[in-house]
């Protein structure tokens, strides 16, 4: 608790404030790794623009948040898996949530395009699913 404390530049006694123990502290921080951050950015870039000026625009936003963190926020995003997968029943809806949410955002991005003609009708958004999880 320390180190972290040293590292947000704040005391000790001011995490254990809001949080009573690691316990605590470690499921607040997955909850927010894991909350709707991934498909509020999704739905939030160019949201008035066509749907495949969209899909691109968000593509470039990765690979700028990518470029910009050095590749560290995938260390969060392993963290916060391997936590799902060490405790299912607490982090591991949580893990599961954020993931729908963000599929659930690019397919509607993706359904929009088909309707307008930009994306081909046969396109099946669902697919993210399956190939990126198997629960």
């Amino acid at each position: 608790m320390q180190d972290i404390a040293n590292e947000a530049g704040i005391s000790a006694g001011a995490i254990y404030r809001y949080y009573p123990g690691k316990d605590e502290l470690a499921h607040a921080f997955f909850e927010q790794c894991a909350g709707g951050g991934p498909a509020a950015m999704v739905r939030n870039v160019a949201p008035d623009a066509p749907p495949v000026e969209r899909l691109v625009k968000i593509v470039e936003a990765v690979k700028r948040m990518w470029i910009e963190n050095a590749g560290e926020h995938v260390i969060g995003e392993i963290q916060t898996a391997m936590a799902g997968i060490r405790q299912p029943e607490e982090v591991g809806p949580l893990v599961h949530n954020a993931r729908e949410q963000l599929y659930e955002a690019l397919t509607e991005i993706v359904e929009e395009g088909q309707r307008t003609g930009e994306i081909d009708p046969e396109f099946d958004p669902g697919r993210w699913r399956s190939l990126s999880t198997h629960s």
